[in-house]
């Protein structure tokens, strides 16, 4: 994500914590996801960890352009959890768009849109 220190100075006084799950245990992936009132991120494999998730858990999803991933909605539908799609502007370099996915291109979130989206139902 191209603006991404933006977004987590933004995320930060919400009391949001960045993680990264490389390299973490499988059983402490499931501790961090079973512990989050929200889960906000690009899309990724990370988000399989929604089966972890507390029913009611706000999942917020930032996907590049209009590509629209249909498994994890369905994912957090069966648990329970409030999903939300958050669509962002695609900023794919060259060697992006010649070869990947557009679901893989570098992407900017819109912050304020970002804010509302983690703050919804609160």
């Amino acid at each position: 994500m191209v603006n991404e220190e933006a977004a987590l100075d933004a995320l930060r006084p919400l009391g949001f914590e960045p993680v990264t799950l490389d390299g973490l245990s499988i059983a402490a992936q499931a501790r961090l996801f079973a512990a989050a009132d929200v889960v906000a991120g690009p899309h990724g494999a990370a988000f399989a960890n929604l089966v972890f998730a507390a029913a009611g858990t706000r999942v917020v999803e930032l996907v590049p352009g209009d590509y629209r991933p249909a498994f994890f909605p369905a994912l957090a539908q069966a648990g329970g959890q409030a999903y939300i799609f958050l669509p962002c502007a695609p900023r794919p370099s060259p060697q992006q768009v010649s070869r990947s996915h557009p679901r893989d291109w570098n992407m900017v979130v819109d912050i304020p849109t970002l804010v509302r989206a983690v703050q919804q139902g609160e």
